[in-house]
C-alpha cells in the first residue's frame, strides 16, 4: 500500500517541494496514514516499515482510544 491513488502521490510529491525524496529515498516507503479521517502521506522510516500514522501524537492516539 503507497498511496490510495498515483494521482495524489504524485502531486503531493511535488506540491510539498521535496524533489529530493524521488533520488534519495525509496518510494517504496511512502505510505498513506491509516486514520480514516486522514489524508496525509509519510515517510516510513522505521526499522521494518510498520508505521502505521502520519503522526502518533495525532491519528495514532486517536486510533488506539477507539473501541
Amino acid at each position: 500500500m503507497i498511496a490510495r491513488n498515483s494521482s495524489l502521490l504524485a502531486e503531493t510529491l511535488i506540491s510539498s517541494g521535496r524533489d529530493n525524496m524521488l533520488c534519495k529515498d525509496d518510494l517504496a516507503k511512502v505510505k498513506v496514514c491509516e486514520a480514516k479521517e486522514c489524508t496525509l502521506l509519510f515517510l516510513d522510516r522505521k526499522h521494518g516499515g510498520k508505521r502505521r500514522w502520519c503522526s502518533m501524537s495525532a491519528c495514532g492516539n486517536r486510533a488506539k482510544q477507539k473501541p
